[in-house]
C-alpha cells in the first residue's frame, strides 16, 4: 500500500533537522520546518497576546475565543508539546485556534520555561502559575472559572496531568 500523498509531503518538508545546533538554534530550526505544515487558520472573534505575572518572571501567553459571546464560557488552559525544549506560542496558533473553534471554549496557550536553560521543575511552575493566573482573572477574560480544563500535546500532555494534581 503507497504512503498516502499528504503523508509523504509532510516527511519531505519536515527533513532532518541538524545536531551541531544550539538549544535556542534548534528551536528556530525546528519552528520554521514545522510552520511550513500547518493547514489554513480558523478566524477568532477575540485573541491577543499577554504576559502572565508569576513569582518565576512574566510567562508569555496567547487567548483566542471563537465567539465574542456575551456570558462566560469554559477555558482550556493549553500546553504545548516539544520534550520540554522545543514549541512555541507560534508553532501551536493554528491548534490552539481550532481548539477553541470546535469546543465551543476559550483557550489559553502558555509559553512556559523550556529546558535546558530552565531545569525541572520550572515548566511546572510556569504551568501551574498561569493555570491559578487563569482562574484568579477569570472576569477579565470573560471564562467560567468552575470551567477551567487543562491540556497538551506531548510534554504539554505531562504538565496539564501534574498541574492536575497539584490543583
Amino acid at each position: 500500500m503507497p504512503l498516502h500523498p499528504q503523508a509523504a509531503l509532510a516527511i519531505q518538508r519536515a527533513g532532518d533537522l541538524p545536531t551541531n545546533l544550539s538549544p535556542a538554534q534548534l528551536r528556530v530550526a525546528y519552528e520554521t520546518q514545522r510552520l511550513t505544515l500547518l493547514p489554513e487558520k480558523p478566524a477568532m472573534a477575540v485573541t491577543f497576546q499577554l504576559s502572565i505575572p508569576s513569582d518565576y518572571g512574566p510567562i508569555p501567553a496567547r487567548f483566542y475565543r471563537a465567539t465574542k459571546g456575551t456570558g462566560p464560557c469554559p477555558l482550556l488552559v493549553y500546553f504545548h508539546g516539544g520534550g520540554f525544549m522545543l514549541g512555541s506560542l507560534a508553532l501551536y496558533d493554528t491548534t490552539c485556534r481550532r481548539l477553541a473553534a470546535n469546543g465551543d471554549c476559550a483557550v489559553l496557550s502558555v509559553d512556559y520555561r523550556m529546558a535546558p536553560e530552565t531545569q525541572f521543575p520550572g515548566a511546572v511552575l510556569d504551568a501551574y502559575a498561569a493555570t491559578r493566573w487563569a482562574s484568579d482573572n477569570a472576569g477579565m477574560l470573560n471564562i467560567d472559572p468552575d470551567k477551567i480544563a487543562v491540556g497538551g500535546d506531548s510534554a504539554g500532555g505531562n504538565l496539564a496531568a501534574v498541574v492536575a494534581q497539584m490543583a
